[in-house]
């Protein structure tokens, strides 16, 4: 990044060895992943970490976890869920985490998700990127 330039990036990045089901991640200011495992149990995949390019010479961590079996794993942009509410306010990491975390693993759970935003939010053209990926262990 330049010097000067206010331009910066989030991610969230990670490492899967299927081998030993062992996963490695590290976060630059991005939203965690969700991980819920067989059960619905959800465990947020995040460490500390600002935006690249806020700050020269940060030094990142990363930690790592093992995947359980029949484990999902949703990586997503804010635009997945910071989604305006008629009412007012926005919905949160949380509330995509505790939908996700009740659907059973189907082919339709991001569909469900999408049918919801659109529900809720009234219009189809969001005022945010949307990007969501699931992988499945």
């Amino acid at each position: 990044m330049h010097t000067g330039s206010d331009l910066y990036f989030t991610i969230w990045y990670g490492v899967y060895h299927p081998a030993d089901r062992r996963l490695e991640y590290a976060c630059a200011g991005h939203p965690p992943a969700l991980l819920i495992d067989a059960l619905g149990t959800l465990q947020p995949l995040k460490t500390k970490g600002v935006p690249i390019g806020f700050v020269p010479q940060v030094k990142y961590e990363s930690r790592v976890t093992t995947i359980p079996l029949n484990a999902r794993l949703y990586l997503l942009s804010d635009g997945t869920y910071e989604v305006e509410k008629p009412g007012g306010g926005m919905l949160s990491v949380a509330d995509l985490a505790q939908f996700m975390s009740r659907s059973s693993l189907s082919a339709s759970d991001l569909d469900e998700w999408w049918k919801y935003l659109l529900q809720l939010h009234g219009d189809p053209l969001l005022e945010d990127d949307y990007s969501i990926v699931r992988f499945h262990f």
